[in-house]
Formats: C-alpha cells, structure tokens, sequence
C-alpha cells in the first residue's frame, strides 16, 4: 500500500495477481497496512483531520475517529490504531505539538498515551508493535515506550545527543542518533534484555531506521552525489551484508525510476 500526491490518491498493491487499487482519491497522510486492513488520515476543509480504515476482504471505507481538531498520520497494529492528536494543544502553538491516542477496535475504547502534547504530526516519530507504542519526545529529544499492559511510560534514551525517527519491531525498538562525527548511525534497545547497541555506524547519515526479521532498512545520503538523491539500503545483521535497494535498474519495469527520491514513505514485512 502507499499515497501519491499525483495523481492523489491512497493505492493497494495484490502480490497475487499484480493488480492495482485505488482506494481513495484524496489528499492523504501517508498509509499504513496490518492484516486486512489500511488506515490512513485526511484533512477536513484543509485544517482538521479523521482516521479511516479500508477492509480489504469488503472493499469498505470507515471512518475511525470524528474529533474536533488535527488527527494525522495513523498506524495499526491488530485492533489497535494510534495516531497523532492536537485536541490537547492550544491554536497558537508555535511547535505544532501533539499527543498519541490510540483506539482499540474491537471495544471502540480510545485512550490518550502521552502525559502532555510533546510529538509532532510525522508518522516516523512514532510506532506499535505488541503492547508497545513509542515516540520521540520532542520536548527532551527521547525515545519513550508505552507499555500497554501495564499502562506504565518508559524512558528508552538518556542521551545529550540527538534521536530521531524510532520504530519497533518485536523486542527491539530502533531510532537514528547523531555521532561524534555529527552523522546519524543507528542505534537499537531491547526492551527484554535492556541491552542497548549501536547496529550501524558510517560517515553518512542513516535516518528512518526499520527492522524485520535479521534485515534492518534505512535511508543513505551517501548516494547524493553520485545519484542526486538519497537512497533505500538493506543490511542483514546475521551476515553483516549491505546492499542498496533503490536507485539501481535492477527492475524491467519503467514505472519504477532508478534515481527517484525516496522520502520515508515506505515499509516491508519480508
């Protein structure tokens, strides 16, 4: 599943039969996909925002959430959606701070996450998975977890440096951290074992960070002076092999660009 600005629209990819589908033509947060489901957010007369959810197994569109204020930038995990939220946040906020909320699906119960409005409107400050919710906060320049089982916030970083783009996947939440030679390299923690960990280390900067499995994928600006742009590379923990995956006419399909720019928008389960 991914958004396009043009033409606009939110767009479903079949592995099976290599089909394509439109599932809304409007402007768009970018989407996110769990199971047989898509969620995805969009702005009301250019100023407030909704959540809605796509089942796939229907082809039905539902709204998730009708709030007064700013609800951008979903995510999914099972029955539970989370989102950022301004309804806390004062009009004239000049850092355009927010709040996690989440909504579990199978109760319809909502539930706010953050004690204070401390994160911004980018689907990359935050993540789910399991019991967990994480998030930078802006205000300290952290990584914090929620632990959904026991409703307890947990302090991930206590770092001078700083962390940005976090996500999650199992045990091990993984983020991009400045370095000494003032590159972002890319640092995990495990939530289990409580070890923290430096996984990537380089003279570029590695930012958007994202693990399945053994394969950990980020976004390079090595490539900016050969391609122009920044570029998508993979690294398997167990080999220690590294490969870029975007950028390389490595495909026959030319709607596919060689040299495109990746921003962030993107995500992969194997």
């Amino acid at each position: 599943v991914w958004t396009s600005y043009d033409p606009l629209g939110v767009y479903l990819y079949n592995l099976k039969d290599k089909s394509v589908k439109i599932i809304r033509n409007k402007l768009t947060s970018p989407a996110k996909i769990y199971g047989n489901r898509v969620v995805w957010s969009e702005l009301i007369d250019n100023k407030d925002g909704d959540i809605y959810m796509y089942t796939i197994s229907t082809g039905e569109v539902k709204k998730v959430t009708s709030n007064d204020g700013k609800e951008w930038a979903p995510n999914i995990y099972k029955n539970n959606v989370i989102w950022f939220d301004r309804r806390n946040t004062n009009a004239d906020d000049s850092l355009l701070l927010g709040d996690i909320y989440m909504k579990d699906l199978s109760t319809g119960i909502e539930k706010r996450l953050t004690p204070e409005p401390s994160v911004r409107d980018n689907n990359r400050g935050y993540g789910i998975y399991g019991n967990y919710i994480i998030w930078v906060n802006i205000n300290d320049q952290q990584v914090y977890a929620y632990d959904l089982s026991t409703s307890k916030t947990i302090k991930i970083t206590e770092d001078t440096s700083i962390v940005r783009d976090p996500s999650i996947y199992e045990s091990k939440i993984i983020w991009s951290q400045v370095s000494a030679d003032n590159s972002f390299d890319i640092w995990s923690y495990d939530i289990i074992t409580g070890e923290k960990d430096v996984l990537v280390d380089s003279s570029s900067n590695l930012v958007y960070p994202m693990m399945y499995k053994d394969n950990l994928i980020w976004i390079d600006d090595r490539t900016v002076q050969t391609s122009g742009n920044e570029q998508l590379f993979l690294y398997n923990l167990l080999s220690q092999e590294e490969k870029q995956i975007t950028g390389l006419d490595i495909t026959d399909n030319p709607n596919l660009y060689p040299n495109s720019k990746v921003i962030g928008g993107y995500d992969f389960v194997n």
